[in-house]
């Protein structure tokens, strides 16, 4: 009888683990991994005959170079070999709907386009000039940048627009340098 008892016991032990295993087949909870796309052969498009295109160009190439050593080059066209980084207006690029762009002053949308042989195309799209300079900005902060390296999320998607007109790069421009950063 003891026996019995001890048997029964471990296969209630079985059968209960079979049935948690079976359970946690059908939930997923499991945490995936999230996806970076890597950025270190990218370039960055912009208009070149737009200074201020150029500038906000630049501006992401120098604060880039000085985070990983690797300097992405400037180009007004889409190298299909490598990804790219395209800055651009509103009015010249379409922003999809899902990301609901405000269009209003220095709002900016940024998100990836990976319709072209699968290679990250970023996309910085600002309401004005200024909005792009902060979509340069936010997309420094969203980027996972080390020595030698340049990736991003595979699922960055997002939009945005001041809730007050003088924020802290307007109040720190009195202490700009040569090159027009601080």
């Amino acid at each position: 009888m003891q026996f019995q008892n001890n048997f029964r016991g471990k296969y209630a032990v079985f059968n209960a683990l079979i049935i948690l295993l079976t359970f946690l087949s059908f939930v997923n909870l499991s945490v995936k991994a999230q996806e970076y796309l890597p950025l270190n052969r990218a370039i960055i498009v912009a208009d070149n005959k737009n200074e201020k295109d150029y500038n906000v160009a630049a501006f992401l190439q120098k604060e880039i170079y000085k985070r990983t050593n690797i300097k992405l080059p400037i180009s007004k066209e889409i190298k299909v070999e490598s990804g790219a980084i395209i800055l651009g207006l509103a009015r010249d690029i379409t922003v999809p709907y899902k990301l609901g762009f405000p269009a209003r002053e220095e709002s900016y949308a940024i998100w990836i386009d990976k319709s072209k042989n699968n290679l990250p195309i970023i996309n910085l799209v600002g309401y004005d000039d200024r909005g792009m300079l902060f979509a340069a900005g936010r997309l420094i902060l969203e980027l996972s940048l080390s020595s030698d390296h340049i990736s991003v999320s595979n699922n960055l998607a997002l939009s945005a627009a001041p809730s007050d007109k003088i924020r802290a790069q307007q109040i720190i421009t009195n202490v700009q340098g040569e090159d027009g950063f601080v």
